[in-house]
């Protein structure tokens, strides 16, 4: 093979991986749910992030220490005696709660959305025909209202509301 077969298979082999790279590019953008928006909305609001919520731990503190040295996580200063928050500051809006108790209303683990009108987000939820608890304050300034999937599956939206009076979740 002379010097300009050669030079011509290789042109080929690369532009082939050029138009492969390509599309493989444009196919990602074009499949939902492959890449993220900006912002993810409910109801024309945007949803600020996700908390994972571990009930029924029996030492907080122990598990607290372990999602820290194990995982990296760091802990956020909203927190109780019953529970604390942790995340990852590369992805400060997805974090996971540590609950001493069992959560008032869901009977298990959930996943909380956190919004910025919390009120706003019961009434349009329920006016899609899904139940919601009435809106508590879980503490440190955080309200939440629990709602289950056709599953079962606890949900709930959440929010800070700083000096809100709404009933306790629990005691």
């Amino acid at each position: 093979m002379n010097l300009k077969q050669t030079f011509y298979k290789t042109f080929q082999r690369c532009a082939i991986a050029v138009i492969a790279v390509l599309i493989g590019t444009l196919s990602l953008f074009a499949v939902p749910g492959l890449t993220s928006d900006a912002l993810a909305e409910f109801a024309g609001m945007p949803v600020g992030g996700l908390i994972f919520t571990f009930d029924e731990i029996s030492d907080l503190e122990y598990s607290t220490l372990w999602y820290q040295e194990v995982l990296g996580m760091e802990r956020s200063p909203l927190e109780t005696p019953k529970w604390t928050l942790l995340f990852y500051p590369e992805q400060p809006s997805v974090q996971i709660e540590l609950f001493a108790d069992t959560l008032t209303g869901t009977g298990s683990d959930d996943v909380s959305f956190i919004v910025p009108d919390l009120e706003y987000a019961v009434d349009v939820l329920e006016s899609r025909g899904v139940a919601a608890s009435p809106i508590c304050d879980a503490g440190a300034g955080v309200a939440i209202s629990v709602f289950q999937d056709p599953d079962g599956n606890a949900l709930s939206f959440a929010s800070i509301v700083p000096d809100n009076n709404y009933p306790k979740c629990f005691e």
